[in-house]
C-alpha cells in the first residue's frame, strides 16, 4: 500500500506560496533582436570595407541610425528581461 504524500503547509500558507510559470522565450523579440545585430554589423562591415574618410554628414547620419538601432534593441532587451521575471 502507498501512502499518500500530505504537506505540513496549511491551507493559509499554501495560497502564499508563489509559483513560478516556466519561461518561454517570445520569438518576435528573439527576431528582433537578430534583426537590429544583423543591421548594425552589416553597417560596421560597411565601415570597414570603406578605404576613405567619410563626409561628416554621412558619419552624422551613421551615427544617427546606430543610435536609433541601439535603442529599440535596449527596448526589446527591456521586454525579454521582463518575460523573463
Amino acid at each position: 500500500m502507498s501512502k499518500s504524500s500530505t504537506s505540513r503547509l496549511t491551507a493559509s500558507r499554501k495560497k502564499r506560496v508563489r509559483r513560478r510559470r516556466p519561461f518561454r522565450l517570445d520569438v518576435d523579440i528573439l527576431d528582433g533582436l537578430l534583426d537590429h545585430c544583423l543591421r548594425l554589423d552589416m553597417m560596421a562591415e560597411l565601415l570597414m570595407a570603406c578605404g576613405q574618410p567619410l563626409e561628416p554628414e554621412v558619419m552624422q547620419r551613421l551615427g544617427y541610425w546606430a543610435s536609433q538601432e541601439l535603442e529599440a534593441f535596449r527596448e526589446l532587451l527591456t521586454k525579454l528581461g521582463k518575460a523573463a521575471r
